[in-house]
């Protein structure tokens, strides 16, 4: 149990050579622990490795591969495991507002897949953290509105159509309605409005 997270860190790395003999760990785990693939030593561990995937997210600095734990277990397991990450892409979401600029590669080297194409790659991933990324996007908090763009933005230009047509119809109605609620209050206020939260978040949606 303590070896298998590192191992499975170890398998993601950038270094082919690196990864290959961390998946030929894995295989002799498995021999060693009476596993029948990689993939079974993967699913009957998978609570253990999300759990620490959870806490190592939180911890960026100390832990930044923690995002290629993730990328392995999507690799050698199936669909089953999917019910068992909601939580854990509610962190990924969180981890990703506090460092953006740095990590965006790291997360997106986490999608859920090995096909060519990037967008479809990111196609599950979008899939299972739209209703959170929707939250953020039409609350009230004017600080999680612009991160949600920038988080949206980076989708959106690599799952083009798709993506845009989620936006256009859940996503853009809601906003507008939002900016024609507080146009006539805006219109008539002095200059204290600017330092009001409705101020702030009308501003990032027109942003």
């Amino acid at each position: 149990m303590m070896s298998l997270y590192p191992v499975l860190e170890k398998a993601g790395d950038e270094s082919l050579l690196v990864s290959q003999a961390a998946f030929s760990a894995m295989c002799d785990l498995c021999k060693a622990c009476d596993y029948s693939s990689p993939k079974e030593l993967v699913m009957k561990n998978s609570d253990y490795l999300l759990n620490d995937v959870s806490l190592n997210l939180a911890r960026p600095s100390i832990h930044p591969h923690a995002p290629r734990v993730l990328a392995v277990m999507f690799t050698h397991s199936d669909a089953s495991l999917l019910p068992l990450v909601a939580d854990v892409v509610q962190d990924v979401l969180t981890a990703l507002d506090l460092s953006y600029e740095q990590r965006t590669p790291q997360f997106l080297y986490c999608a859920t897949l090995t096909h060519e194409s990037t967008w479809m790659k990111l196609l599950p991933m979008v899939h299972r953290c739209w209703p959170a990324l929707l939250h953020r996007l039409t609350n009230d908090d004017p600080l999680a509105v612009p991160r949600a763009f920038k988080v949206l933005c980076v989708l959106g230009e690599l799952c083009g159509d798709f993506l845009r047509k989620r936006v256009s119809k859940e996503v853009l109605p809601r906003l507008t309605s939002s900016l024609k609620k507080q146009e006539e209050i805006s219109a008539r206020s002095g200059p204290v409005y600017t330092h009001t939260l409705a101020y702030k978040l009308q501003l990032a949606v027109l942003q």
